[in-house]
């Protein structure tokens, strides 16, 4: 390896160049660039793992295929740059800039863009593990189909992000605010999610497998045909959701809101509703079998034609509920719980 004077010789070289000479391909590995002016620089390809590059300016730079394994990016700016297929796992950039960079098919295992700015971010296709992205900018960034185990994305922001067909295994998402963003077809296992802000997000299709989403906001959300399985969602909301056809069986759901929202064959059976609140809410078709419901209210729910046979329906608002055709039958040991 270089020794810290030959690094920063090295790199004294390579900033004065920056704007003639082409790097594509150069092994610069360890190099020091701290600070340096780099806009616009051809990196196409280069190995610089474990290069010191906090807070060098590196906007629009050419590094698609560059190798940063364990390079130092704090506070650099990235911004436009084209990173497409770069390696970046092991990397540390906190509060960098990669504000619409494209970043698609890159590699990020183990990379920490905590307090970093990512808008408008193009990174589909990743594949990575154990990325930290805490408190990360990622407001209209691009992450569809990817791939990412255990990232953190804990009090992010993925305001209006396109996130359509992601497969995230125990995710973190803990107070993240992802409102307007688009989750369709999306699939998210066990995630550790509480206090997520999914307002007015579009989730059809979406499948939420287990994990912890307690507390979620997901008010006026687009979400039918969406899957909570046995997922923990209590005092969620979901007032003025559209959720027709959402499957919610088993899921915990105590305290949920559910306030006008259309619910039409949504199915939450066997299902924890311990006073949720449905007033006003359209339920036509909805199964809700042997869902406990004690204390929740239905007032002026639609429940035309749902079958709550074997619901646990003691202190449960009916009052002004549509309940015409539905299947109201008591549980098996003939007593009205």
């Amino acid at each position: 390896g270089l020794t810290p004077q030959e690094a920063s010789a090295l790199g004294a070289m390579v900033a004065a160049r920056a704007r003639t000479t082409s790097f594509a391909g150069r092994d610069l590995a360890g190099i020091d660039l701290r600070g340096a002016d780099l806009r616009g620089i051809d990196f196409t390809g280069t190995y610089l793992e474990l290069a010191r590059l906090d807070g060098a300016d590196l906007r629009g730079a050419k590094c698609a295929g560059v190798v940063l394994t364990g390079a130092v990016l704090s506070g650099s700016r990235f911004d436009g740059a084209d990173l497409t297929g770069a390696n970046l796992n092991q990397s540390v950039a906190q509060r960098a800039s990669f504000d619409g960079a494209a970043l698609a098919e890159a590699k990020l295992s183990g990379a920490d863009f905590s307090f970093a700015s990512l808008r408008r971010a193009d990174l589909r296709d990743v594949s990575a593990f154990s990325s930290i992205l805490h408190q990360a900018d990622c407001t209209g960034s691009r992450w569809e189909r990817t791939m990412l185990s255990e990232p953190d994305f804990t009090q992010a922001r993925l305001g209006e992000a396109r996130l359509q067909g992601v497969g995230w295994i125990k995710p973190r998402l803990g107070g993240c605010e992802a409102q307007a963003s688009d989750w369709t077809d999306a699939r998210l296992a066990e995630p550790a999610a509480p206090h997520l802000r999914l307002d007015a997000a579009c989730l059809d299709g979406a499948l939420f497998a287990g994990g912890d989403m307690d507390r979620l906001c997901a008010a006026g959300a687009h979400a039918r045909g969406a899957t909570w399985m046995e997922t923990g969602l209590n005092a969620a909301n979901f007032n003025g959701a559209l959720l027709d056809d959402a499957r919610f069986a088993g899921a915990a759901l105590q305290g949920a809101e559910f306030v006008r929202a259309t619910a039409a064959q949504a199915d939450f059976a066997g299902s924890d509703l311990e006073g949720a609140d449905f007033s006003q809410a359209q339920l036509m078709h909805a199964q809700l079998r042997a869902a406990r419901l004690p204390g929740a209210s239905a007032s002026q729910a639609q429940l035309r034609a749902s079958d709550l046979d074997g619901a646990m329906l003691d202190r449960c608002d009916l009052s002004d509920a549509d309940t015409r055709h539905t299947l109201i039958a008591l549980p098996h040991d003939g007593t009205l719980r």
